[in-house]
């Protein structure tokens, strides 16, 4: 079974077209605050979906589980992280 997701970029947001096997869907990740472009809460949705589609999401009772989040702009190193969004792996 062939499973696949592929991410449009839009103006405010993103379309998701998700192909599991059975057929396909849209989504649509639109941002929520257009007048605070720091806020990147759609985007966040959106990795958890891709976690969750993939079934890598986790539970509470996992060693370890993948946490995306916002940190502050002056806590990590560009180069590690994009601009805003953090990524890090819960224990």
């Amino acid at each position: 079974m062939d499973w696949n997701i592929k991410i449009e970029k839009t103006d405010n947001g993103y379309f998701l077209t998700c192909l599991d096997g059975e057929g396909s869907h849209k989504l649509v990740y639109k941002m929520k605050d257009e007048d605070d472009e720091t806020n990147r809460d759609h985007i966040i949705e959106m990795f958890y979906e891709i976690l969750d589609f993939f079934g890598e999401s986790g539970s509470k009772h996992d060693k370890r589980r993948i946490k995306i989040c916002y940190i502050s702009g002056n806590e990590f190193d560009i180069k590690e992280v994009k601009k805003g969004v953090g990524f890090e792996v819960i224990e």
